[in-house]
């Protein structure tokens, strides 16, 4: 089991990668959502949430990464992850969650979406 990491880099004034990986415990589920709230605060309402390094989603954090998710569209933009794992693909499918979130193949593939939101 990998420890959990995520780090975020700013793409623009309002649009933000974030990296996520490793498995989500108690204390990845803490981080995760320490640094959703960051990205909130700094006035974030795009984000690219890219998951290849991420061995698992818990049922916390895919609670976290809807309400997340929901937040940036009522601020008028989206959050897109990017390069999900198949286990994690196969998750998505399995609870229809792609009818929620939006999955793109790659973070330039997300760029692409997200900057359609802001026209």
């Amino acid at each position: 089991m990998a420890q959990f990491s995520v780090s975020t880099q700013t793409l623009n004034a309002t649009s933000a990668l974030c990296r996520a990986g490793g498995e989500v415990d108690a204390n990845g589920f803490e981080m995760l959502e320490e640094e959703f709230g960051k990205l909130l605060g700094s006035g974030v309402t795009s984000l690219i949430l890219e998951l290849s390094a991420l061995e698992n989603m818990t049922s916390a954090a895919l609670g976290s990464i809807v309400n997340m998710s929901r937040t940036l569209s009522a601020r008028g933009g989206a959050l897109v992850l990017a390069q999900l794992s198949p286990e994690n693909g196969g998750l998505l499918d399995m609870l229809n969650l792609r009818e929620v979130l939006t999955v793109a193949d790659s973070p330039e593939a997300a760029r692409k979406m997200i900057s359609n939101t802001r026209e």
